[in-house]
């Protein structure tokens, strides 16, 4: 059995505590594929909120957290579960303020097929 589907290391995406704060910043430009596996790192030493539309909250990760998202689990047709290609991440500060130290880390394994 051959499949045609691989994936695609995207872009690793990175913002340093520096430049998070009470209004959500991009982290890093948008994706260019279809999201399969999302992974966000908050390495800061606050609660940080990420967003998808820079306007509400959609992942609450405490100090030093990360979560992996899999769509795709048990998926090999290009027909599954994805975060949309185009996507933009971005990040403000949680109920506790602004961090003084670290990063927030977003990797993203995407498919390389379709759109």
């Amino acid at each position: 059995m051959t499949f045609k589907t691989r994936v695609i290391f995207d872009t690793l995406r990175s913002l340093a505590y520096g430049s998070i704060g009470s209004s959500y910043t991009a982290i890093g430009a948008a994706t260019t594929k279809r999201i399969r596996i999302l992974t966000v790192f908050n390495q800061t030493d606050k609660e940080v909120l990420i967003s998808d539309d820079g306007v509400n909250a959609k992942i609450s990760l405490p100090a030093g957290a990360g979560q992996v998202l899999d769509f795709t689990a048990n998926k090999v047709k290009p027909d599954g579960f994805f975060a949309k290609e185009g996507t933009i991440f971005y990040v403000k500060q949680g109920d506790d303020g602004a961090p003084g130290s670290g990063k927030v880390t977003i990797q993203c394994v995407c498919s390389d097929e379709g759109s």
